[in-house]
């Protein structure tokens, strides 16, 4: 296969962080969750990249050397004596991601570690890292181009 014929899968994330308006805990993203280069040949696969930002494939997929990484986002507030306990975060998955002009794909978003807890304050924010599985059909179900979707999570905290 020649690698012209390879397609960048830019997956756009819009974070949406629940909280009221007058709340003291911050999510801020650092770094949204890429696929890098890939194509499917066949029926398609899937792509992982783990929360350490280990990618793998199943199925027919072939990953091309490019850039990827898991997402990272950080939990902070600006509050000086107060510390806030994020006892869970609620991450909101399956997502699908479209195309402009036809294409979707399933995205699962690793929620391993979303019940863990955290203490945070202002001198010690939380940086959070999280991966996701993608299901790719074939080249004619999913063309090459740019994919996107948004998700939220949802952060309880006292």
């Amino acid at each position: 296969m020649n690698k012209k014929c390879a397609y960048i899968l830019s997956l756009l994330f819009i974070l949406l962080f629940s909280m009221p308006l007058n709340a003291q805990v911050k999510l801020t993203i650092d770094q949204g969750l890429n696929f890098g280069s890939l194509y499917p040949v066949g029926s398609g696969g899937t792509v992982t990249i783990s929360d350490d930002g280990v990618r793998n494939s199943t199925g027919s997929i072939v990953l091309f050397p490019s850039t990827y990484y898991e997402s990272t986002f950080t939990l902070s507030t600006t509050k000086r004596t107060r510390t806030y306990y994020v006892f869970s975060l609620t991450i909101q998955s399956p997502i699908t991601m479209t195309r402009t002009g036809g294409g979707s794909m399933t995205l699962y978003l690793n929620t391993n570690g979303s019940n863990d807890g955290w203490s945070v304050t202002q001198k010690k924010p939380v940086t959070l890292h999280m991966g996701g599985t993608l299901y790719v059909g074939s080249v004619t179900a999913n063309p090459p181009g740019n994919y996107s979707g948004s998700f939220r999570i949802t952060a309880n905290y006292y």
